[in-house]
């Protein structure tokens, strides 16, 4: 079967979540992070959103994340939320009216990852002339310790899924050998602490699909290992 094309926009890269929001809406996410040659270029922030009729998929709105949020937000607005210049977004989920961002980095000073919550979505897709007169309501949702890998090191989180009253998450080990786990939050106590479903040494888990038997799909990469 074909793939389905993005239609609205020319460049993108290093696409890393998507999830479908009201009234069958598609948001798109990429990572925000830098390449490997330490730039940081317009088709690595989008933040998409797009409509589906048939295969056929089209962006009706997007913006440079991370540019937006570095204009609109102050310093002070950036330490609150603890992002810095490593900023790495590899999950969203869209919940209540909102999209969850899943940050792989930067981690908390106690080695926690953070969940944000963006509300207000039409404003972030707003390009008029005012745009920038308009708050950017983002806010931290939760901030979990995810142990992760053998030695049970810090893990970022690599993908998110709302299923249920549950948030399900993965997290992979930000240092040392590829590993990583899978969790569980459940919506009503965003304290925590999360429940570990799963550990997978030497494998890097990408992402969680719902089945049509209700249940939750790891997606896994293999990483080989020499001898």
């Amino acid at each position: 079967e074909e793939p389905s094309s993005l239609d609205g926009i020319t460049k993108i890269s290093d696409l890393e979540a998507i999830t479908m929001g009201r009234d069958g809406l598609l948001y798109f996410l990429c990572s925000q992070s830098k390449s490997k040659a330490g730039k940081r270029p317009k088709k690595r922030q989008y933040l998409l959103k797009a409509k589906r009729n048939g295969r056929s998929i089209s962006v009706i709105g997007s913006v440079a994340l991370y540019s937006r949020l570095k204009a609109q937000l102050s310093q002070e607005d950036w330490m609150r939320l603890g992002l810095d210049d490593d900023l790495d977004v590899e999950g969203m989920a869209w919940w209540k009216d909102s999209l969850l961002f899943g940050l792989k980095s930067p981690l908390s000073k106690s080695g926690h990852a953070t969940i944000l919550q963006l509300r207000q979505l039409d404003a972030i897709f707003d390009t008029s002339t005012e745009s920038e007169k308009t708050p950017i309501d983002l806010r931290v949702f939760t901030r979990l310790k995810l142990s992760t890998g053998p030695e049970r090191k810090a893990g970022g989180i690599s993908e998110l899924l709302v299923a249920a009253n549950r948030l399900y998450l993965l997290s992979t080990a930000v240092d040392g050998p590829d590993s990583s786990a899978a969790w569980y939050l459940d919506l009503s106590d965003l304290k925590g602490p999360a429940s570990l479903l799963a550990r997978w040494p030497n494998l890097k888990a990408e992402g969680l699909s719902k089945t049509a038997s209700k249940r939750v799909s790891v997606f896994l990469i293999v990483v080989r290992m020499p001898l």
